[in-house]
């Protein structure tokens, strides 16, 4: 019995092993039936976290990208790094936490690459305790004005005017630190 149950569990294992396969060539056909040269990319958070690891990745599609972050050396220097991989690449330090910035955020993109086809949405901001009770009022007002209301106002800003050009895809990624 117990020989049976090790040549079921080996066949299993197989299965899967080919249906990860199969997905995985599903996946790269996905991405490169895409033309990702064509696309326009906007990434906040850039310089830091899950926006700077996506924005090495998107490189290799050898496409636009505007980055943004909050450290403009940081920009500067990973402006630089991205330009031995692709071109043209754009870059703007903005504090999106003050709602004029976003707006002077998506007039800068659209003067400088045009609109979008793909926004990820990255800028994120946690700070101090994870305790509800112990975090100060000002950081609850930074969190929400950034990864709640930026988010939002930015996704729409750049959601319409992907909306008139019937193409653009937005992703959105948030985080949060628990104790």
């Amino acid at each position: 019995f117990q020989k049976y149950l090790d040549t079921l569990k080996q066949h299993n294992l197989k299965k899967r092993d080919e249906k990860t396969k199969v997905q995985e060539e599903k996946n790269k056909k996905y991405i490169s039936s895409r033309k990702m040269k064509d696309e326009k990319i906007l990434i906040t958070g850039a310089t830091s976290g899950i926006g700077y690891n996506i924005t090495k990745f998107i490189t290799k599609y050898k496409c636009p990208i505007f980055i943004t972050g909050k450290n403009i050396e940081s920009l500067k220097k990973l402006k630089e790094e991205l330009e031995e991989f692709t071109k043209p690449v754009y870059f703007a330090k903005f504090d999106l936490t003050k709602e004029k910035n976003i707006e002077k955020l998506y007039r800068q993109v659209k003067r400088e690459m045009g609109i979008p086809t793909i926004l990820f949405n990255c800028a994120i901001f946690t700070k101090g305790s994870a305790y509800i009770s112990t975090k100060s009022a000002k950081d609850w007002k930074r969190e929400i004005d950034l990864n709640i209301k930026a988010t939002i106002i930015l996704s729409q800003r750049i959601g319409y005017a992907m909306y008139l050009k019937e193409k653009g895809r937005i992703i959105l990624f948030s985080t949060y630190k628990s104790k």
